[in-house]
């Protein structure tokens, strides 16, 4: 995995309490820009040394993998990805780690991981409910948005396109379009434009988009406890449940 970003944007403050749910395989660290308008949530593995925020994917081990009945489109989206060997991509458990935290937090939050290796994926919801997600896999951009999938095969030099014709199903939701569109040749372009539309900013957060990183590292405000670390707290209800 090459020069990896990943991140939970806000554009308000959250309250701190509801991310102590979250299980003790995840810290957390909250981190605000200069100006104090928009916040950014890192999500790592507990107890982990690290030198930078924002540089790895929260551990799933206590995340379920499955969607939610509600998002049958995208699980039947997954399947045929993952037979042409393109799954990888689309990040189930990291989607459902942004329902979570947008139900717990009552709060619009949009999630992104993005690499310079083919990994560029965003989901956005709110109160738990998906009202957006974008990525590409492979040949293929899907962008869901409000109950509708776009499926965009796109035109790759020297690349057999994936077949995604059988998914093409209007009545459930599902359209797939002609592939008429070439990819584009910026990094991580779709985390790119997806948190700039979000967050209504000039240009891309924590540096997406440039291989020089961070020009200005946002202010971690808050961070989860090591004392949260112990083995003996055991939530009485799973956190996604509760959540």
């Amino acid at each position: 995995m090459g020069y990896l970003v990943v991140a939970h944007a806000m554009n308000v403050k959250p309250e701190l309490e509801p991310l102590s749910t979250l299980p003790v395989s995840i810290g957390w660290s909250l981190h605000q820009d200069e100006n104090a308008t928009s916040f950014y949530l890192d999500t790592f593995k507990a107890g982990e040394e690290r030198k930078w925020p924002f540089t790895s994917m929260p551990p799933i081990k206590d995340v379920p993998l499955e969607l939610p009945q509600e998002l049958a489109a995208l699980s039947r989206i997954y399947k045929v990805l993952k037979d042409a060997q393109l799954a990888d991509y689309f990040k189930r458990a990291f989607l459902n780690v942004n329902l979570a935290l947008s139900k717990s937090l009552q709060l619009h939050v949009c999630s992104f991981c993005t690499d310079d290796d083919g990994l560029d994926f965003v989901c956005v919801s709110s109160n738990g409910e998906l009202q957006r997600l974008r990525c590409v896999c492979g040949d293929l951009d899907i962008t869901y948005e409000l109950g509708t999938v776009m499926i965009q095969p796109l035109l790759i030099d020297g690349v057999e396109g994936t077949d995604a014709s059988g998914l093409h199903d209007p009545e459930n939701g599902i359209h797939v379009l002609s592939r008429n569109i070439t990819p584009s040749s910026l990094l991580h372009a779709v985390a790119s434009a997806e948190t700039t539309r979000f967050l209504q900013a000039e240009s891309p957060p924590l540096g997406l988009g440039s291989f020089d990183g961070l020009d200005v590292a946002p202010v971690k405000i808050a961070g989860s406890k090591i004392a949260s670390l112990k083995p003996e707290v055991v939530a009485q209800k799973a956190w996604w449940r509760r959540w």
